[in-house]
């Protein structure tokens, strides 16, 4: 075997990083490494649930000059941090200051402490969340109201809110008074509380 390929198998065999979750949608993430390497990051299927996405050192094909290519050595700590910054960031309802809970570690056994204060940032950020898809309802604009906002309701226990469910299906129609759009059920407009003609829909 050749020094290069000890090397190599050497950093391969590193220590190793993991990112954790209590967030209860999966993500993925594909990156140039060893080829191309996907990353998944499991749903949480219940609150409390901690999943794991294991990350390790890896080699990336890179121009080195002179016509040449070399497989140049990533460390896990910088792919793990990467991914981190692409599974916990840019989704709706963020500049609440709080975020899913998806944190980083050394081990692959949850550190408890860690895991407390995830379960506390995500259960913020699920809030707002919530509140949000309550204002967004009550303007009539159930359309705004995404995937995230239901698994939010659901995770709290919030089942009975009246848009958790998928409302794509449900017929509209157009208030009276404010021309809101709303549930072709509702007998009173959520936006302007003016009463609707015409019997209630099944």
């Amino acid at each position: 075997m050749s020094t290069v390929q000890q090397l190599k198998d050497a950093l391969t065999g590193g220590p190793k990083k993991y990112i954790m979750s209590v967030f209860p949608i999966g993500m993925t993430a594909v990156r140039p490494f060893n080829g191309y390497t996907t990353y998944i990051l499991p749903a949480s299927r219940e609150p409390g649930e901690v999943t794991v996405c294991e990350v390790g050192n890896a080699f990336q094909r890179s121009y080195v000059g002179d016509g040449n290519w070399a497989d140049v050595p990533v460390f896990a700590d910088d792919i793990a941090r990467d991914l981190l910054n692409e599974f916990a960031s840019g989704m709706v309802g963020q500049d609440s200051g709080y975020g899913p809970g998806i944190w980083l570690q050394n081990r692959p056994e949850p550190d408890p402490r860690l895991k407390e204060e995830a379960m506390a940032r995500q259960t913020q950020y699920f809030n707002y969340l919530v509140q949000q898809a309550d204002s967004l309802f009550a303007a009539g604009k159930a359309n705004q109201i995404t995937g995230l906002h239901r698994a939010a309701a659901r995770w709290l226990g919030k089942n009975d809110v009246p848009w958790v469910e998928e409302t794509r299906r449900r017929e509209t129609k157009e208030c009276v008074a404010c021309f809101s759009k709303i549930d072709a059920r509702a007998t009173v407009c959520p936006v302007c509380t003016t009463r609707q003609p015409g019997k209630k829909v099944e």
